[in-house]
């Protein structure tokens, strides 16, 4: 009994951390995939730049204090995420082109860029300071306290922004673009304005895995898309608000994400077909959601 405790306990301390890791990751694409219900596949582009120019600040400032080498790499794992978006909301605006196919060039774009930046496949920085790893007072989890509170005030900042009148005004956009054009308003701010700051927490995710796995990785934000929008899914199913957006969203549907991938892991499911059991889920709730709304899904299903 008490080994099954210690099992139990165990896993939910690695989900747990799993959450905190991928938490803004989840929380940004819920804004522009499920809010503004745009096909924002850039994220993953974001995802890798984030990491990159987040770990190139924590090199050039490993031998300053602490607290300034902080401030620097979050800001640029930031900094790096919001230039992909900046650069796939205006080749949207600017040149008429629909914002998948802006994507997709952004993410072939900075395929380049991150690679120039990287300068090889892939560093390490086993090395250098880890910045989640501040807090290690939980022996076999040393990141855990770091990555909880990261994304308890993420969650706080997100809630208290989806409450603004940007925040909102996200969720307006996705019912009716054209809303805004009746009051003065302008749709493109909005548009451009919520790409970036998705695309921010893609890169800040980005980083968080990137110091949690001790290097950074060109094809690290493969397959991130898919995970996202399981997840976006996953969590719209089980929770039931009323609200057109909420908090809760995002946070469930990664929790019930690695409640599924661990307990796939417990029964001895082969890994390597993960992806697989993501598509089917997403293929299967989507199916019943059409077949009981009797309408069409959106952009990629949510």
């Amino acid at each position: 009994m008490l080994e099954f405790l210690k099992i139990m306990q165990n896993t939910g301390l690695v989900i747990l951390e799993y959450m905190c890791l991928y938490f803004p990751l989840i929380l940004g694409s819920y804004c522009t995939i499920s809010l503004m219900k745009i096909p924002d596949l850039s994220i993953e582009a974001a995802y890798v730049c984030g990491s990159i120019t987040g770990v190139r600040m924590l090199i050039l400032t490993n031998s300053l204090p602490l607290w300034i080498s902080i401030i620097l790499s979050f800001a640029s794992c930031l900094a790096g995420g919001i230039l992909v978006g900046l650069t796939s909301s205006l080749l949207t605006h600017k040149a008429k082109f629909p914002h998948l196919l802006s994507s997709i060039l952004t993410t072939g774009i900075f395929h380049g860029i991150n690679q120039f930046l990287l300068g090889t496949s892939n560093v390490s920085i086993t090395s250098r300071r880890n910045l989640i790893g501040l807090f290690n007072f939980i022996r076999r989890y040393p990141e855990l306290p770091t990555l909880f509170v990261a994304a308890i005030v993420i969650g706080i900042v997100g809630y208290l922004f989806l409450r603004t009148q940007l925040g909102i005004s996200l969720s307006v956009y996705g019912n009716n673009p054209r809303f805004f054009d009746n009051y003065g308003i302008s749709a493109r701010f909005i548009f451009i304005t919520g790409v970036m700051i998705s695309n921010g927490l893609a890169g800040l995710a980005g980083f968080f895995d990137a110091q949690s796995s001790g290097f950074v990785d060109i094809n690290m934000g493969s397959q991130k898309a898919l995970f996202c929008i399981t997840s976006i899914i996953l969590g719209k199913t089980l929770v039931a608000s009323k609200k057109p957006s909420s908090i809760w969203v995002p946070i469930v549907g990664s929790l019930s994400y690695f409640c599924i991938q661990q307990f796939l892991l417990k029964i001895n499911f082969n890994l390597k077909y993960f992806t697989m059991v993501n598509s089917l889920i997403v293929a299967t709730i989507l199916i019943i959601n059409h077949q009981q709304s009797r309408s069409k899904t959106n952009h990629l299903g949510v």
